[in-house]
């Protein structure tokens, strides 16, 4: 057999490697079906679902079909990120985000620690991040917001005024050991 044949586990054919589909994740690196087998397998596996979930699956497409039809477009990337981040806020702590918002004015958009605002920046947009909302493990109680560095300083401190007290009688006592010494 030529090398530049490939034998299809489905239809026994010895066809070229080219009508097989590339798959690094086996020895051959590429698929055991050739792309012919495969799309009848694919056809096959769609069809079957269809039967089995075929009234759901219709429900949802005249569902989108008469939202569609009123003139709703699609939402944005903005408009998703706003309702995910409205989602989080109420599943996670309880609060809407015009109660964020007013949190947010009440501390005139600066870490209720450091008084500074968050320079975090996200990933993927480049935009300041929000503050994060620090709240009682224990009782699920918003104590307010906290920018980045803050919000880590007291998680990795344990979130307790246990971990807080022992860094602040570590600081001060260095104070007074290195006062006439710089390092």
């Amino acid at each position: 057999m030529d090398s530049s044949l490939v034998k299809c586990l489905k239809c026994d054919n010895d066809l070229d490697k080219t009508m097989f589909s590339k798959d690094s994740t086996r020895k051959t690196g590429h698929h055991p079906y050739c792309r012919i087998c495969r799309n009848k397998l694919h056809e096959f596996r769609r069809k079957k679902i269809m039967e089995e979930n075929g009234e759901r699956q219709e429900k949802i497409r005249a569902y989108d079909r008469k939202r569609y039809a009123n003139g709703k477009k699609k939402q944005t990337k903005e408009q998703i990120r706003k309702a995910s981040r409205n989602f989080s806020l109420k599943f996670y702590y309880g609060i809407t985000h015009e109660e964020y918002l007013e949190i947010y004015e009440n501390q005139k958009g600066l870490c209720a620690i450091c008084e500074k605002p968050e320079t975090r920046k996200e990933k993927t947009t480049g935009k300041t991040k929000w503050l994060s909302v620090d709240h009682c493990h224990d009782t699920g109680r918003i104590r307010g917001l906290l920018c980045s560095k803050c919000n880590n300083a007291i998680g990795l401190l344990g979130d307790n005024y246990e971990g807080v007290k022992k860094a602040l009688d570590y600081l001060q006592e260095k104070e007074v050991c290195y006062r006439f010494r710089n390092i």
